[in-house]
């Protein structure tokens, strides 16, 4: 019998073209697979990533939105001390929140990097206190501001420095690579001159004295000339917008009630970890206990007797201090501790009601105690650590720095050490959900309240309130 070999041959081919079919099948299905795998990972990915930046975008201090890509100058701030997590602060530099509320302060300056030798500015403002003179630490301030505010007008460069026997970089460094304000040391390698485009910051006669004197104004209104404020006694000697028009021109979105304080977030920050030699715990307990604003009511009362003043006088005669003889153990008077009972209760009252909740928005309340006698603070604490709070039956704590009450005037050559402990005064007061002074004439404590636009309070006698001060007019 003959078989078709030519039939059995196509039966052959056909079962072999559909295994082949088969496996062809198989792999185009494992490459689908493969090829799905990969791209679901991919879009996996990106959808992470997407994720984590909505995060961080949304995710900022303060309720800030909008961040921004982080630059040098940024970066160098977030390294500093622990950053505040509440609005109730006033932002650190870097942060897309300080870029709204200062827009003038780095908008002028983005993209020119800043050194100590920067040629691509050809001049020079230079804030230092007078040699020989009889104010101290609120004054000199007053100058940073100025001269800050004067150097970003004219694209100038800024410096500072305390006079040659401080050395400013062992408690503040700059916060910005835009604003390198050091000076070298020995101070005595840098003069300043107008022959060299380099002219020292002035207190303008501005809202302080002379606002009637018709020659006066005359001469501010110069063609080329900017008002500036001073923002030494602004609560005495009020600040009137009307006079101001043409420097908020000249710097779009400059606010007269941030001025100050968005010059001093851009200057400086504290020298972290050599500002601790100071202030032992400075960022170990003072500065964390600050800045919890999650826990913390923090109530800065500034009480000034006059014993440092007193101490500078008779340093400069040659004759013996006698305060300390005649009023060993000073102490803050009753009706001091009544007021400032009273707008504690008011704060913790409206923040009890700000959380709609049966509980109290805070766990705790910290008075930052700031002195010029240190009998008063160790008095204060014996006298009034662990109380509860005047309203809510929460604990209260009195917290107080080391410092001596050493006059920094520089009649006095003032050593580093003479100057760190009244910068950490001053600058730790504006650490605060509100600052109470016992008399708005003291500018150590009301500029140290503008450092952060903190509210500011008056326990005086005479002129006791409830209601934040009020200092900028129209």
């Amino acid at each position: 019998m003959l078989i078709d070999m030519t039939k059995k041959d196509d039966g052959l081919n056909r079962r072999k073209g559909s295994h082949i079919h088969k496996k062809r099948s198989l792999a185009s299905v494992r490459f689908s697979l493969k090829c799905g795998c990969f791209y679901l990972g991919v879009f996996l990915l990106i959808g992470l990533l997407c994720g984590y930046y909505f995060v961080l975008d949304h995710h900022d201090v303060g309720n800030w939105k909008n961040r921004h890509v982080d630059s040098s100058h940024e970066k160098s701030a977030r390294n500093s001390v622990v950053d505040t997590t509440s609005s109730r602060r006033f932002p650190l530099f870097g942060s897309a929140a300080f870029r709204r509320t200062c827009p003038w302060v780095t908008m002028p300056q983005e993209n020119t990097p800043q050194t100590t030798n920067e040629t691509t500015r050809s001049c020079t403002i230079y804030a230092v206190p007078k040699p020989n003179g009889s104010e101290g630490l609120a004054e000199w301030v007053e100058l940073l501001a100025i001269g800050y505010i004067e150097a970003t007008l004219k694209n100038c460069h800024f410096t500072l420095s305390y006079g040659p026997n401080v050395d400013v970089s062992q408690i503040l460094i700059p916060v910005s690579s835009h604003w390198n304000w050091t000076l070298p040391i020995p101070q005595k390698n840098f003069t300043c001159h107008s022959s060299r485009k380099c002219w020292y910051a002035k207190r303008q006669p501005s809202n302080i004295l002379n606002r009637n004197n018709t020659h006066m104004r005359k001469a501010m209104d110069q063609e080329g000339f900017v008002h500036i404020p001073s923002y030494r006694h602004p609560f005495v000697y009020q600040i009137y917008k009307s006079e101001f028009k043409e420097l908020m021109q000249r710097l779009p979105g400059f606010d007269l009630a941030t001025g100050f304080a968005c010059a001093m977030g851009a200057l400086f920050q504290l020298a972290q970890p050599r500002a601790s030699q100071f202030q032992p715990d400075l960022f170990s307990y003072i500065l964390p206990t600050l800045r919890n604003t999650n826990e913390n009511l923090v109530l800065t009362l500034y009480v000034r007797t006059g014993r440092t003043d007193r101490m500078a006088s008779a340093e400069l005669k040659g004759t013996a201090m006698t305060y300390d003889v005649k009023k060993p153990n000073p102490t803050i008077s009753p009706q001091f501790i009544d007021c400032v009972q009273q707008i504690e209760t008011k704060l913790l009252q409206e923040a009890n009601t700000t959380a709609n909740n049966n509980k109290n928005a805070y766990q705790r309340v910290i008075w930052l105690l700031i002195s010029d006698s240190v009998p008063l603070k160790t008095g204060a604490i014996a006298n009034y650590q662990g109380q509860e709070a005047a309203h809510g039956g929460i604990p209260r704590s009195i917290l107080t720095t080391t410092s001596r009450g050493i006059h920094t005037r520089g009649a006095r050559n003032p050593s580093t050490a003479d100057f760190a402990e009244g910068v950490l005064d001053w600058y730790l007061m504006g650490e605060s959900d509100a600052v109470i002074t016992i008399n708005l004439s003291h500018s150590f404590g009301t500029t140290a309240a503008i450092r952060t636009a903190t509210p500011l309070y008056s326990c005086h006698k005479q002129s006791q309130s409830t209601v934040p001060l009020k200092w900028v007019h129209e």
